[in-house]
């Protein structure tokens, strides 16, 4: 049995520690008629549980490729962060656009030109459209920057 093909692993147990010695007394008392030795018992111990963890866990190599796998993931944090961004940046061109309006001048608002803007990245917004045709809309719209 001893060849270039064969790798020998020392494991030391200590009977101390509360495990190691449960360890110690399962492989004293196999039952020989389903396990012949305890290298198989190990063995086959040891291959279960690499059935049963995920490669990211158990190898450095299964962790850089689920790393990978997963930078472009986009996380709830990530998300909550971009909107709330985009809901400040919306509060503020509605300010900006309409409080000129809710004093009585006569400015139409100007498009958004930002990283944040809406509807796109970096698009500008919709053309303008003349609100005092709709004097319902300028309510809601104060009623909600009134409710924020």
């Amino acid at each position: 049995m001893d060849s270039e093909d064969v790798v020998r692993i020392s494991v030391r147990l200590n009977q101390r520690v509360p495990e190691h010695a449960k360890i110690i007394g399962i492989l004293e008392d196999l039952n020989k008629n389903y396990h012949t030795t305890k290298s198989g018992f190990i063995i086959e111990a040891i291959s279960f549980y690499i059935q049963n963890i995920s490669d990211e866990k158990l190898t450095n190599s299964g962790k850089r490729i689920a790393d990978e796998k997963n930078k472009h993931l986009i996380t709830e944090d990530h998300l909550e962060k971009r909107i709330d961004q985009y809901d400040q940046s919306l509060k503020r061109w509605l300010l900006d656009s309409f409080i000129p309006l809710l004093r009585g001048a006569n400015v139409a608002p100007s498009p958004v030109f930002s990283k944040l803007s809406f509807p796109g990245e970096g698009e500008p917004a919709p053309k303008e459209v003349d609100l005092t045709a709709y004097p319902e809309i300028m309510k809601d719209i104060a009623a909600w920057s009134e409710d924020q």
